[in-house]
């Protein structure tokens, strides 16, 4: 499950162009799974126990849009700040991380103010939790939204 929320401005001179900020929570829980584990130079197969994890985004992103009357595609790219909570058996641990989001959608306006969109996210960051599961992991997400938006 996610949810959030974003602000944009869009430059009046280059319309196409703008700048967003946006915060969003996540919630990609971590299933048990096969992994690698490493140490004393040696490679080892083991296992990850399954683990909750939510995850708060926050990202600053330049974003190109086709500035149409009814539809806009646009996309984006910026840095996001990532907050990360996990719980494993009882132990929680939280770090915070810099990354990659990355954005491309599609908004509708359904009236002169409010427009549904649909829109693609990409996150990528290094999370550091070894007090609830031990271990520094890749977070990679692929996460896809939709809702409505409002614009003055």
């Amino acid at each position: 499950m996610a949810y959030g929320g974003k602000v944009e401005y869009f430059f009046p001179a280059v319309n196409w162009l703008g700048v967003e900020t946006e915060v969003y929570n996540t919630t990609p829980h971590v299933k048990q799974q096969a992994a690698t584990i490493s140490g004393f130079g040696m490679n080892f197969p083991g296992t990850v126990l399954g683990f909750n994890l939510r995850v708060l985004t926050w990202g600053m992103n330049a974003v190109v849009r086709y500035p149409g009357k009814t539809f806009q595609p646009y996309a984006g790219v910026g840095l996001g700040l990532f907050f990360a909570h996990a719980t494993f058996r009882g132990q929680s641990d939280d770090d915070t991380a810099a990354g990659v989001n990355a954005l491309a959608g599609l908004r509708i306006f359904a009236t002169e103010h409010v427009a549904i969109f649909a829109e693609y996210k990409y996150n990528r960051a290094t999370f550091t939790l070894p007090n609830a599961i031990g271990i520094q992991a890749a977070y990679s997400a692929n996460i896809f939204m939709g809702g409505l938006s409002y614009h003055f």
